[in-house]
């Protein structure tokens, strides 16, 4: 029965190993038989698999991030406060920018990626009809931009904005 593989015995096994003469499998089994351990407990000591201390491994890189669950988790720090804008839709449309900018800096996995993408660009079009919305301020505002956008499928907002304020003039013109 091999004993438990702890960091007195990892440094046994690497002098040991170091001292032994040899090459490949026999000489890891010199050493495991001299020491009392597998074959497997030498392997992996000196190939580093495991660790002597309790330092990080530098020999795998980064370390493994946590999976994100959503988009408030991948937003880098923003130099900006939200008193610094205008509105609250030019500080969420910041916000939008700063996580797209830190979506191209950093790794991730194709399927965290994609879903990252389609929160931005979701969270875009919900922005941006919350600006057509604001700046209509009309109860019939979601109404009248279904009815144009039904009309003419490829209207841009701006253009929707600008076909409104001429219609709101002319009928503020007809009310005089």
């Amino acid at each position: 029965m091999a004993t438990k593989t702890n960091p007195g015995l990892k440094k046994k096994i690497i002098s040991e190993y170091n001292k032994t003469p040899g090459k490949g499998k026999g000489k890891y089994q010199l050493v495991a038989d001299k020491l009392n351990v597998t074959y497997w407990q030498v392997y992996n000591t000196v190939n580093a698999r495991v660790k002597l201390d309790r330092s990080p491994r530098s020999d795998k890189g980064e370390s493994r991030k946590n999976k994100v669950n959503d988009l408030a988790a991948t937003l880098g720090p923003s130099n900006l406060k939200p008193e610094e804008f205008d509105t609250l839709e030019d500080f969420l449309e910041h916000q939008l920018v700063v996580s797209a900018r830190d979506l191209s800096k950093r790794k991730y996995t194709p399927d965290i990626r994609v879903k990252l993408l389609k929160e931005i660009t979701m969270m875009k079009s919900k922005l941006d009809k919350t600006k057509i919305e604001g700046w209509i301020s009309k109860p019939e505002a979601i109404l009248i931009i279904k009815i144009m956008r039904r009309l003419a499928p490829k209207l841009t907002d701006e253009e929707i904005k600008k076909i409104y304020a001429e219609e709101y003039e002319k009928i503020q013109r007809d009310l005089e």
